[in-house]
């Protein structure tokens, strides 16, 4: 390659990179280039990238664009996805479902048969967010294993279940109980609230800035217009006999406060914000702070627990709180388009096609684990976790590197699941019992007897490392 440039393109998904190669130029009388693909060239990247860094779509030009003082044209460079051939049409129906919902999920405008997720720019998030959009489109599980073994559309095909379908969570409302349950998620987080103690850690902020003219009371408003519409952020967790459920209380308004301050206090005051901890039980878990740094300069944070909402909830809350600004500006009331299936249904019909949540197996799984691994520890352990820890940056030779990746690629597994299987296998020698390995139950999928010496090697890097 003569030159190459690579470009971050955001999205709700976490976003992918894109990469613009120029082909190298033999010189006359030397014969023709021999240009790599731009699957042989995501393929060498592979070997020499962590995961996270490899381009999801590389396109050859013919020239890096340039504006007139010499910097990058990204408007004269071309769509990424232009450079995808679309293989083979879908034959049959699961084929033709498949095709959809992978462009849906990968952002493309059409995807082909013979089309492999992972070499569109598919990752472990989106591959999530496919078998999620399978079981809400035709009701049929998927595991997300099956996605690695499969990723190409026409073998995925041939492993979607036939016949009746069972019904979609995303079904309508239903009568509900007195007392609705908490799902398995918020239960989890209920358990570790109650086991921790009050904490921030499950806290989710998100800072936006505004420039121009920003009216508070249309805003005030719009807050309590999403409360309204999303029973999850004014649900609370309350407690009968010992057992949790979702109590939904009124939209009676939605925390929200305003600051005047200035640009050079902003950082320290989203800080002790954001630190704010949420009472689960009579508190409602989402709030809001306007911070005025000068005129027509304001820096909004809403801060929501993680019990309410997850990462994929900021896109459809963004469009909703903007949605109802628009409207209480103009002085209306927003009109929504559509009514959101709420989280209590959705728990309902979970609950109703899966009540094992899975307690019963971990509960035989760790019988007899002990409270506190017997890790070789450089200071006592506190009483109560403060939650902090510090990054220890370490670096792994290229030639381990590339191993690692040929490991991930011949298991069928990502580059994260083998590292993790090597920390995994290391603390069970460490503590020379069963817990950590039990607790991480990836090693029987990577078969780790077959990687051996390349984990080992790894487990061996990590040691020395956390040892100096």
């Amino acid at each position: 390659m003569d030159r190459a440039v690579v470009l971050a393109e955001t999205g709700a998904d976490g976003g992918r990179l894109l990469c613009y190669v120029v082909p190298a130029r033999r010189a006359a009388g030397t014969g023709p280039a021999e240009t790599p693909s731009a699957a042989e060239l995501r393929a060498h990247a592979r070997t020499v990238l962590p995961a996270h860094m490899v381009p999801a779509f590389v396109v050859p030009v013919d020239e890096i664009p340039l504006t007139g003082n010499g910097k990058l044209d990204r408007a004269a460079l071309p769509p990424a996805e232009t450079a995808l051939p679309v293989s083979r049409r879908p034959e049959n129906p699961e084929e033709r479902l498949l095709c959809d919902l992978f462009a849906e999920t990968l952002g493309l405008a059409e995807v082909g048969a013979e089309d492999n997720f992972f070499d569109l720019g598919g990752h472990s998030l989106l591959a999530t967010r496919l078998i999620n959009r399978l079981r809400a489109e035709t009701g049929r599980e998927l595991s997300i294993r099956t996605l690695f073994d499969a990723p190409v559309v026409a073998d995925l095909a041939r492993h979607v279940p036939q016949g009746a379908a069972v019904a979609p969570v995303r079904a309508a409302a239903a009568p509900r109980p007195e007392r609705v349950p908490l799902s398995p998620a918020q239960r989890r987080l209920w358990f570790f609230d109650r086991f921790a103690g009050p904490n921030s850690v499950y806290n989710m902020s998100f800072a936006v800035r505004f420039t121009g003219p920003l009216r508070v009371e249309p805003l005030r408003a719009a807050l309590g217009d999403l409360l309204d519409r999303h029973e999850s952020l004014r649900t609370t967790v309350v407690e009968h006999h010992g057992e949790p459920y979702q109590r939904i209380r009124d939209a009676e308004g939605l925390p929200f406060r305003t600051v005047v301050t200035s640009e050079a206090a902003l950082p320290q005051l989203l800080a002790a914000a954001s630190a704010h901890v949420f009472d689960l039980e009579t508190e409602l878990p989402v709030r809001a702070v306007l911070h005025e740094t000068a005129p027509e300069h304001h820096v909004l944070l809403l801060l929501l627990h993680h019990i309410a909402a997850d990462g994929w909830s900021l896109g459809p809350l963004a469009r909703d709180l903007s949605t109802a600004y628009r409207a209480r500006a103009a002085g209306d009331a927003p009109q929504w388009t559509s009514t959101p299936v709420q989280y209590a249904d959705y728990t309902l019909r979970l609950l109703d096609r899966d009540p094992d949540t899975g307690v019963d197996h971990w509960a035989r799984i760790l019988h007899g684990a002990p409270e506190v691994l017997q890790l070789p520890l450089d200071r006592p352990r506190p009483p109560v976790s403060a939650h902090r820890g510090e990054t220890v940056p370490f670096t792994l030779d290229a030639a381990l590197h590339a191993r690692l990746n040929r490991l991930a690629a011949t298991t069928r597994t990502s580059l994260f699941m083998v590292v993790h299987t090597a920390v995994a296998a290391l603390l069970h020698r460490v503590t020379l019992g069963r817990y950590a390995a039990d607790c991480v139950s990836v090693l029987g999928i990577l078969g780790i007897s077959a990687a051996a010496e390349t984990l080992t090697e790894l487990e061996t890097t990590v040691r020395e490392y956390a040892n100096s």
